[in-house]
C-alpha cells in the first residue's frame, strides 16, 4: 500500500443514501436517517468500517432472545479486509464481515474525496426485495 494514499486516516459517517435506479435519493432502510459510523484506512493497506442506525435500543445482554439479536443485527454494519485505492474508486478485499457472504469477496466503492471530505458510493446491485440500489455514504475526516 501506497502510504501517500488520500484515503489513510480515521473517517466519521456524516450521511448514508439509497440510490434508485430511475436517479431517486432516499433513505437506506428504516432507522438510517442519523447513522453514525466510522471507516478506517491504515498505510499498510488495512481497512475497517462499522455503521449502526442513529438509535439503537438495548438488547438486554447476556440475556438476549433471537428477536433482539435480529434487531442489532439489522441496526449495524462491519467488515474489515485490505483495500487498493485506484483513484476513483478503492477495492476493499473483505476477510471478516457481518454478512458471512462478503467474507472473500471484494467490494468496491467509487470515490470522489474534496479536502475533509469523502463520498463513496456502490455499484448498482440487487436489493433483497429485488430492486436495484446502490449506495452513497458521506464522510468526514475525524
Amino acid at each position: 500500500m501506497n502510504e501517500a494514499c488520500p484515503l489513510i486516516g480515521t473517517w466519521r459517517l456524516t450521511d448514508v443514501a439509497r440510490l434508485d435506479d430511475s436517479g431517486g435519493r432516499h433513505p437506506p432502510s428504516a432507522g438510517w436517517d442519523a447513522p453514525s459510523g466510522y471507516l478506517i484506512y491504515t498505510p499498510e493497506g488495512r481497512m475497517m468500517a462499522i455503521l449502526s442506525t442513529g438509535a439503537r435500543d438495548a438488547i438486554g445482554y447476556p440475556d438476549i432472545d433471537d428477536a433482539k439479536r435480529v434487531a442489532a443485527h439489522k441496526s449495524m454494519v462491519a467488515y474489515t479486509g485490505e483495500h487498493e485505492f485506484h483513484g476513483d474508486h478503492v477495492l476493499h478485499h473483505v476477510d471478516i464481515a457481518w454478512i458471512p457472504d462478503w467474507q472473500g469477496d471484494t467490494q468496491k466503492r467509487f470515490v470522489e474525496l474534496a479536502g475533509d471530505r469523502l463520498t463513496l458510493t456502490t455499484p448498482f446491485g440487487r436489493r433483497p426485495d429485488g430492486s436495484m440500489a446502490r449506495f452513497q455514504l458521506e464522510w468526514e475526516r475525524a
